[in-house]
Parts: C-alpha cells; sequence; structure tokens
C-alpha cells in the first residue's frame, strides 16, 4: 500500500476473499476516504468524489501507518495437482509408460491481488477474470522406450 490517508484501526485490515461476491471490496474501505461536505452530494458519500480527493494521496509528510499489514493478504495459494503413471514391460528390451496427470485437479480458483490506489476506481476490488493459477489441466502421455 502507498502512503495514503488512512483513518481506521490497522488491526481490523483483513482481506476476505469470497468467490461468490468477486465485484465487491475484499476489505473495509471507510477509513481510507474522508467524509465531509467536500466529497458529499446530498448529504451522501460519493465515492467518485472521494477518489478525486487530492487529500488522500500523501506525498510530504512522515509516515506513520505500517506499510505491510499482517492480516492484509494476497489470497492463499489452492490447487492440487495429481498425476497417475504406469511402467510396462514389453518383451525384455521395450519399455512403456503410460501417465495421466491433472493440474489443479480440484479446479479451485486462487485471486488476483486487489487493487491497492484508493484513487482507483478498482480499489479493494477484484475481478472474475483476475485468476492467478491456471484452471484445471488433464493430461495424457505415453512413452515407449527400446
Amino acid at each position: 500500500m502507498s502512503n495514503v490517508y488512512f483513518t481506521g484501526d490497522p488491526d481490523k485490515l483483513v482481506a476476505h476473499y469470497d468467490k461468490d461476491r468477486v465485484d465487491s471490496p475484499i476489505f473495509d474501505l471507510s477509513g481510507f476516504y474522508f467524509h465531509d461536505a467536500a466529497v458529499q452530494t446530498n448529504a451522501a458519500d460519493d465515492p467518485a468524489k472521494q477518489r478525486a480527493d487530492q487529500r488522500i494521496s500523501l506525498a510530504n509528510n512522515i509516515r506513520t501507518v505500517a506499510s505491510m499489514f499482517p492480516n492484509f493478504r494476497g489470497d492463499r495459494v489452492r490447487g492440487i495437482d495429481a498425476s497417475l503413471i504406469k511402467n510396462l514391460r514389453i518383451g525384455e528390451r521395450v519399455k512403456a509408460q503410460i501417465r495421466g496427470e491433472a493440474i489443479n485437479a480440484l479446479n479451485q480458483v486462487q485471486f488476483n491481488n486487489p487493487g491497492t490506489s484508493p484513487t482507483n476506481a478498482s480499489f479493494g476490488l477484484i475481478s472474475a477474470s483476475s485468476q492467478l493459477n491456471p484452471p484445471r489441466t488433464i493430461q495424457l502421455g505415453f512413452k515407449v522406450g527400446f
């Protein structure tokens, strides 16, 4: 995270990944923005005005917020790879091998990291197309050695 305005509790800044809600923020964004009349429309916070507010981008100050948070991490690594191999002996000089391999056999998604710039519209969001790991891949192989 860059040097930005933050008034929330750093201990509560925890990422929650949910595959059913990929287009909603994965952490609480309210501590990163001002909530005064300068960023409101009809007495309600306006996200576009909050992102455009120059007060949240700090440049010439002493940093008081940590650059890393212990519970604010990217999505955990998921995936089980499996293989099934059978070696065969055909006669005295010929050997064969049959292989079946599945990469990410359970087809579990590992999401990309969320946007971390409060001035960007994708702040705190991950998109459905931001998968880091490959989808399930199955390959079969046959090898003969003589």
